[in-house]
């Protein structure tokens, strides 16, 4: 006979494992989306949000997609953070090549975003996009950067500075000669 605990942790268990089973059967997932045979990073976006049953936000997330994929190539994993897509947070992690001017489009840097919309009120929400630059910091920023203010340090090493509240940059070095930059935009 199992401890009261041990079957209480094995109901729990198979009541989580049952629900998931359910919500992935009705495409509701991590991966809602995720395998669509739509062409472009967008297209498989706006399919797996819909899939979701996203109404309220669904242009918010189409916009904000549009701009982070910038026609590159991206794969992503949509998740709910909660049982009513149109009531709670989704969140939106994808990979993706940084287009870099002048390479093919497979030779640009590896990006990380976490994208993160809350349908209540005006579908407001924010992403963190990572990006490896084999560069110098002090080059990125005055290249690619170059119309945020000045910077400051945040700590020792991490230098921020912004284009306005809601548009933010950290730079970090990374490596013997790289850095890597963080942006943190607000939006909606």
């Amino acid at each position: 006979m199992m401890p009261p605990l041990l079957r209480l942790s094995v109901g729990v268990a198979a009541g989580i494992a049952m629900t998931l089973g359910a919500q992935l059967a009705l495409g509701q997932g991590v991966a809602g989306g995720f395998r669509q045979t739509a062409e472009t990073p967008i297209q498989r976006l706006n399919a797996a949000v819909q899939q979701l049953g996203i109404r309220n936000c669904a242009p918010v997330f189409s916009q904000a997609g549009a701009f982070l994929f910038e026609d590159a190539a991206a794969q992503f994993v949509i998740q709910p953070l909660g049982p009513d897509t149109n009531r709670w947070p989704t969140v939106v992690t994808m990979e993706g090549t940084h287009p870099v001017a002048g390479r093919a489009p497979a030779a640009g840097q590896t990006r990380l975003t976490t994208l993160i919309v809350a349908p209540a009120g005006s579908c407001a929400g924010m992403y963190n996009q990572v990006i490896y630059w084999p560069e110098p910091c002090p080059a990125i920023k005055a290249r690619v950067f170059k119309s945020y203010g000045s910077e400051r340090p945040l700590l020792a090493r991490v230098r921020q500075s912004e284009a306005n509240p809601g548009l933010q940059l950290y730079l970090m070095p990374a490596g013997v000669a790289g850095c890597v930059s963080v942006k943190k935009e607000l939006i909606g």
